[in-house]
């Protein structure tokens, strides 16, 4: 560190302001505390290593990992689960072996946590440099990582967010179809040679050789569908399909979880056309004003936002979620209705009350559920509330209504009657 960024480099580092310590000395101060005995003498004087630790901003370790027949080396575990320093102190690791020795517990102490591998001097210099961001930190690890959920098999599987690209041997049909060579009328080619692009992993790496691949076929005259597997060698997967049957053909690849390719489709007349697949951006970048998101909208990659159109649903958009929400809260409401009619007059009067917001609500519900008219103005007011909330407002609006419509009739027979009431007496 001084060597490359102290008095004689850059002097970003103050000699005064560094002090080195080895692990042994730090599995002393946690077995025996913060003052040890000198021998020869009766006063015991304070650890250096403590008063370091307690004025300390930066704590870094630099380890080979955990090894059971070196002690010392389960000082960082040891002092992980309890560090002795102040909540603001940063705490860094740097993990010249194996990173896979602590735990999630351990790591989310950590300010940063760098897996470099070995501890030989140039990795010893690149450490340095990254803990002072002079060089970029990429790459990803070879082994699982549990701390951390990393898993080597999971990430270096294929990404299943990736569009798997397709090439075929023979009488493309491309955009543009002037440069394209006209095929012979009734000719057809015997086989395919068929290519994908190079498959990445989540890491944005080649997937590993042996990686299966499925090349899918679509026999659409016959309704038939077939599949020739392969393994990718340096990413790519290839195959050659004999064709043994007339009539149209389409062909897509399947790797995992990676279920998006073009397609090849191969006509009667022989005609070969590779369609890619296009999936339109539906996802806005939100704006944001932190000094990091700053410089990469500054960067020019982030697509200028669109204007986003209003959902309009064009289906059933209920679910036995909806169901169960909406007449959870339905009989609720009817049971508080009866309560209240059986208080004020009598059991007649609370199903008098109850059960017209019961079959509202229920008919609340349906034309929710089967989109009739307003009902895609509804959710679309909701917004983002719409899953989950939109069908059972409607049905507990709904009761509300049946309830108003109820009491309006009472209201209504009962000012009849007072009227035809009021005629007989005065005859």
């Amino acid at each position: 560190m001084l060597r490359l960024y102290g008095p004689d480099a850059n002097g970003l580092v103050n000699p005064a302001n560094i002090q080195s310590f080895t692990l042994t000395q730090l599995l002393n101060l946690l077995e025996f505390g913060p003052q040890a005995p000198v021998e020869g003498e009766d006063t015991p004087e304070p650890d250096p290593l403590a008063i370091a630790l307690d004025s300390a901003d930066w704590v870094v370790f630099v380890s080979i990992g955990d090894d059971p027949a070196v002690p010392a080396s389960g000082a960082v575990k040891r002092f992980l689960a309890d560090p002795l320093v102040s909540p603001d102190t940063q705490i860094v690791v740097m993990a010249m072996g194996a990173p896979y020795y602590l735990d999630s517990t351990e790591i989310s102490k950590l300010a940063a946590y760098y897996a470099l591998y070995n501890y030989s001097p140039p990795f010893i210099d690149v450490a340095a440099r990254a803990l002072f961001r002079g060089v970029p930190m990429v790459g990803a690890s070879p082994v699982s990582i549990s701390g951390i959920d990393y898993d080597i098999l999971e990430v270096t599987s294929p990404d299943p967010d990736q569009i798997i690209g397709l090439s075929v041997s023979g009488n493309l049909i491309s955009g543009d179809q002037s440069e394209t060579p006209s095929p012979e009328p009734g000719a057809r080619p015997d086989s395919l040679t068929l290519t994908t692009t190079v498959i990445v992993d989540r890491n944005n790496n080649p997937v590993p050789d042996g990686t299966p691949v499925d090349f899918v076929l679509n026999y659409l005259n016959e309704g038939l569908r077939n599949t020739l597997p392969v393994t990718t060698v340096g990413g790519v997967a290839q195959t050659s399909l004999v064709i043994e049957r007339a009539g149209e053909l389409e062909i897509t690849a399947v790797a995992g979880e990676a279920t998006n390719s073009d397609t090849i489709r191969l006509f009667g007349s022989g005609n070969i056309e590779v369609v890619p697949l296009d999936i339109p951006a539906t996802i806005t970048p939100t704006p944001t004003e932190s000094p990091e998101e700053e410089a990469f909208l500054n960067s020019g990659l982030t697509p200028t936002p669109t204007e986003q159109p209003d959902v309009e649903l064009t289906r059933p958009n209920v679910e036995f979620g909806d169901l169960f929400l909406a007449l959870l809260g339905l009989i609720g409401l009817c049971v508080v209705a009866f309560v209240v009619g059986i208080n004020m007059r009598d059991v007649n009067y609370g199903l008098v009350l109850s059960l017209p917001m019961l079959v509202f609500g229920l008919i609340g519900y349906n034309y929710y559920a089967l989109l009739l008219p307003g009902a895609n103005e509804w959710g679309n007011a909701l917004g983002e509330a719409r899953n989950g909330w939109a069908a059972s407002l409607f049905t507990w609006i709904g009761a509300l209504v049946g309830l108003a419509v109820v009491l309006a009739v009472l209201h209504g027979w009962k000012r009849l009657l007072d009227v035809s009431l009021g005629r007989r007496n005065r005859r």
